[in-house]
């Protein structure tokens, strides 16, 4: 109607206020509390050939849905097919030499938005991203965040023209309509991973009600670290973690944490790279089992692990006093843990979980 709303801008304000108030922690380790350095001014972005950032520009765009469970930027628009969508109508508005100011604006938008992230990808610039990452720790190609609206606003327009200038384009603008809504029912995680464990077999409850029994103190009362077990859980269970995973923390538990494991990480250079470089993982990180496999260890299937050289010592200075993991630590040959008990055959659970106390 080209007139402002007030309702609009009220429900920005509003959604901006709720954003604030739900991340205050946040804004007030950067902006008010002087003393507070965070573990992301670390973060530090292998940089990549030109060429290397080209192909997963174009990747990102043609991609095939199913890379949605390993894309980098956690969020997908399944466009592959809306760009079809788009040929089709620009074809209708250069035979009809029309053209839509709207239309060219975001599609200007999402072609210069890849500009800040080739810049932060490619290896020229990496002195650069560093030096910003000090000031600003963010991750440029997070603005990928805006492409899937934009991408659907292009689908309607296009859809418009489509319909506007082709005497059975309702009969078209059906059909692409349809088909891109099977696409995207498809690849729903809820779809894709419908076979997958359930959240209440995942969070495993009784089975970790069990855990706190046979420990037998009070939760408050000590810490305890998980080995390829999301620390997400044994939180949601009421115990209190040295590890997990947080987007801002302050830097010198990083540092702190990272001397536990500072053996291990010696062992593997890719876990050494990981967790110096980005760190929001506060994991431990065995050298024995491949960092990335964390991602894949809800198949509950991990070989054991036989040397675990982490310093226990200054574990138990920062009040750790147990282990639970989801695989099997060989105690001959680490003689500061001592297995308390396997809790498995779960019907509520999807784990087998070995209890350790650090001695």
């Amino acid at each position: 109607k080209r007139k402002n709303s007030k309702y609009l801008f009220m429900g920005i304000i509003l959604l901006s206020l709720m954003y604030v108030i739900s991340h205050l922690p946040l804004f007030y380790s950067f902006f008010a509390d002087v003393n507070f350095v965070s573990h992301r001014i670390e973060f530090f972005k292998q940089g990549e050939s030109v060429l290397s950032v080209i192909k997963w520009i174009i990747k990102e765009n043609t991609k095939n849905s199913n890379d949605i469970l390993y894309t980098y930027t956690h969020n997908f628009s399944l466009h592959k097919y809306i760009l079809l969508t788009l040929c089709i109508s620009i074809l209708f508005m250069v035979k009809n030499k029309m053209k839509d100011r709207r239309l060219i604006f975001i599609l200007s938008f999402i072609l210069l938005s890849y500009v800040p992230i080739l810049i932060y990808k490619w290896d020229l610039f990496s002195n650069i991203v560093i030096s910003i990452n000090k000031v600003l720790p963010l991750d440029f190609v997070r603005i990928t965040w805006l492409f899937p609206p934009l991408w659907y606003i292009v689908f309607a327009i296009s859809l418009y023209y489509i319909h506007k200038m082709s005497k059975k384009g309702i009969y078209l603008c059906i059909v692409i309509i349809l088909v891109q809504s099977v696409v995207l029912c498809k690849k729903q995680p809820y779809h894709i991973f419908q076979h997958e464990s359930s959240y209440s077999h995942f969070f495993a409850k009784k089975q970790f009600d069990d855990i706190k029994k046979t420990i037998g103190r009070d939760a408050s009362s000590y810490k305890i670290i998980n080995i390829y077990l999301p620390p997400a859980i044994s939180q949601y269970n009421g115990f209190y973690t040295l590890d997990g995973y947080s987007t801002n923390y302050p830097l010198a538990y990083k540092h702190k944490f990272r001397k536990i494991m500072e053996k291990e990480l010696d062992k593997h250079p890719y876990n050494k790279f990981f967790f110096d470089t980005w760190g929001s993982w506060c994991y431990i990180l065995p050298s024995e089992i491949y960092a990335w496999w964390l991602l894949n260890s809800y198949d509950n299937d991990l070989p054991s692990i036989q040397h675990l050289d982490l310093d226990y010592n200054l574990i138990k200075e920062m009040n750790g006093q147990y282990i639970i993991s989801s695989t099997e630590i060989n105690t001959d040959y680490n003689s500061r843990l001592r297995l308390m008990k396997i809790f498995d055959n779960y019907e509520t659970s999807h784990w087998t979980i070995y209890l350790y106390e650090i001695i």
